[in-house]
């Protein structure tokens, strides 16, 4: 799966590279000034998204290789008689793992009303609290 991914981010990144030299030949071939300009910023934001997917690429490149590093057991072949094996830990569960945070959706009219209820509500609360 992380081949795939790899190569579909470096199919990505070719393309790009296509697109901002097409641009760029098209910028020198052309007098048009606003042209010009319009292509300027097109090989701009070329320049930004290769920036990025490049950066995206070797990460997972390293990744990658973190993982196959870690997959490697060290102790198969280093075992000088110890017979001691690092044990393999699993980090822990988060506690509601696969349940997605629902978010409240409150409508303007309503967030009006709790700006202007939830103060009220407070301070009848503490006036109560400071009646003895």
């Amino acid at each position: 799966m992380a081949d795939k991914l790899l190569q579909d981010v470096y199919r990505k990144i070719e393309r790009e590279k296509v697109l901002m030299n097409g641009a760029r030949a098209m910028r020198n071939s052309t007098e048009n000034a606003a042209v010009q300009q319009r292509l300027d910023s097109q090989i701009r934001e070329f320049q930004r998204n290769l920036s990025y997917l490049e950066e995206r690429y070797n990460e997972l490149q390293n990744r990658v290789i973190r993982t196959g590093m870690d997959s490697m057991n060290m102790n198969d072949g280093g075992n000088y008689g110890g017979g001691y094996q690092q044990p393999q830990l699993k980090p822990p569960n988060p506690p509601f793992a696969g349940q997605q945070k629902t978010r409240a959706n409150f409508s303007k009219l309503g967030m009006i009303y709790a700006g202007n209820y939830v103060p009220r509500m407070l301070s009848d609360f503490l006036d109560r609290s400071y009646q003895i």
